[in-house]
């Protein structure tokens, strides 16, 4: 057999097709580095922004909860306001809206925005008003007196006005100051000065067509001023007001009961019930005019553009009991007399029958009641 032939040695793979240049794997070694590189940078990117939005919308979280912690903590405090308004209590009131209004980062845990400002402003107005109202009807205030108090209370009422311009109360506590100063001044001037009561009430009650308070006074400015063209008193007006602000207190005092911490039940204000009772007094109308009325009162509802005078006229939206008026201010007067006994003949601080509590408040009404009774004999 002849020999095979040698074979050539094989040359290295691919050399042929593919040079190695130098340096060419240091190059690749770096663009590798450099892409890793890039990709645990962008990765951390990633991360570091989604730990700062953990972070923020934590912060976030706690500043809204601490928000909301705070508010429940100033209305927690108005709560107590009000029941201590309700119970006539105004000393311990003033301290507490004091206290409210200089300290606040003690108590709720921030300082007070404007809303909150002008409502506690506008409380301390009302305490000190109803304080002054009081002592006035008691005979307990000299004119000098009363003049300081007024102004103290237009000068709260009016600061709370400018910090809430869409707030009511400001508004109607200032016109209860200019109608209380009003008893005191001339007839002229007192004339004028309740052209400015009239619109700032409306004023007040086209921000809050339930403020019982503005109802209450309007029905008695239409009893006690005279008619046109001297004035804006009207008999007819007076008992529609008067019949407002009742409906709107026996309201209050319903959600009062509904109230778990209510704790005291929500007082009855004798004055809505004997206002109305003296504005059906003078009215007088027998209960065939008052049904005979009623359709003339519905029309001037109907066309009423104000909540003002709507107010004036919303006997003719109420089912009346077909009696008279003056046997309607009897059931009241009496009712008043009834529940008011019980409070006047207590001690102070000892609860009568009706739940009531003596106090200055009630034995003014339990007065004004009686010379009603003596009207109606």
């Amino acid at each position: 057999m002849g020999e095979k032939p040698d074979r050539k040695p094989c040359a290295p793979p691919c050399a042929d097709r593919r040079t190695t240049k130098p340096g060419h794997g240091t190059q690749l070694l770096e663009r590798r580095n450099r892409v890793l590189h890039s990709v645990r940078t962008t990765r951390l990117s990633w991360f570091a922004t989604l730990v700062a939005a953990v972070v923020v919308m934590g912060i976030s979280n706690a500043g809204e909860l601490a928000a909301d912690t705070a508010s429940d903590r100033f209305r927690e405090q108005i709560l107590e306001a009000e029941r201590l308004h309700n119970l006539d209590r105004h000393r311990e009131l003033q301290r507490l809206l004091e206290e409210l209004e200089g300290e606040a980062h003690s108590l709720i845990g921030r300082a007070l925005n404007r809303e909150e400002r002008a409502e506690i402003l506008w409380r301390r107005a009302r305490a000190e008003f109803i304080a002054l109202e009081l002592r006035y009807r008691a005979g307990e205030l000299n004119s000098d007196s009363l003049e300081e108090g007024i102004d103290t209370v237009i000068d709260r009422a009016e600061e709370a006005r400018k910090l809430d311009p869409a707030a009511a109360e400001p508004r109607f506590w200032h016109a209860a100051a200019v109608a209380l100063r009003a008893k005191e001044e001339g007839r002229l001037r007192a004339l004028r000065s309740m052209r400015d009561v009239r619109d700032l009430i409306g004023e007040a009650l086209e921000r809050d067509a339930e403020l019982a308070d503005a109802h209450f006074l309007m029905g008695r400015l239409y009893r006690e001023l005279p008619g046109r063209p001297l004035s804006w008193g009207s008999d007819r007006a007076a008992v529609s007001s008067a019949r407002r602000a009742v409906e709107l207190h026996e309201r209050a005092r319903e959600r009062g009961r509904d109230q778990e911490d209510a704790g005291d039940e929500a007082p009855v204000f004798h004055a809505f019930y004997l206002s109305l009772a003296e504005n059906l007094l003078n009215r007088g109308w027998d209960a065939r005019e008052r049904g005979e009325r009623r359709a003339e009162l519905l029309r001037e509802y109907r066309r009423a553009e104000s909540e003002l005078d709507r107010a004036a006229a919303y006997e003719a939206t109420l089912d009346l009991p077909d009696i008279s008026d003056r046997e309607e201010a009897a059931r009241l007067v009496e009712r008043a007399l009834e529940q008011l006994s019980d409070a006047v003949s207590y001690r102070s601080g000892r609860r009568g029958a009706a739940g009531a509590k003596r106090s200055l408040r009630n034995e003014l009404d339990y007065r004004h009641a009686r010379e009603l009774q003596e009207r109606l004999r």
